[in-house]
């Protein structure tokens, strides 16, 4: 399954993205890809909230990895050991396959630390299994 992810990964928003994931690896008991295309800023608390999912994903025997980091996301793949964040090459041309929409976005929880409370968020789920577009 693959899910294209938008806007910003930080502390404001990295929880509830991460919580997301989790929850949509455990209802679906899938491998997860994120599409880090759309995704315009990753900072360490979102880079954690990755890697959070990573290990979530491992320790059920699943695996979670990331795909198409946009240039500013790159950047920080770039320095980060890559045993840490599971990184897939792009795929080459073609349609990326069926998508359908979350029924919705999870909480973002609320971290004192992060003056913001607003940015990233799921934004389409790809399910080539289920072969359908919603």
């Amino acid at each position: 399954m693959i899910v294209r992810l938008d806007g910003e990964i930080d502390c404001a928003t990295g929880p509830g993205i991460a919580a997301g994931l989790v929850q949509t690896m455990s209802e679906s008991g899938a491998d997860l890809v994120a599409d880090l295309a759309d995704v315009s800023f990753l900072d360490g608390a979102g880079l954690g909230a990755l890697v959070l999912v990573r290990h979530f994903a491992a320790e059920r025997g699943l695996r979670f990895r990331v795909t198409r980091p946009s240039r500013a996301v790159g950047r920080v793949l770039e320095a980060v050991d890559p045993r840490v964040v599971d990184l897939l090459p792009a795929p080459t041309g073609g349609d990326p396959g069926p998508t359908r929409k979350p029924d919705e976005q999870a909480p973002i929880a609320a971290d004192p630390f992060c003056p913001r409370q607003e940015g990233g968020k799921v934004i389409a789920m790809e399910d080539r299994a289920a072969g359908s577009r919603s």
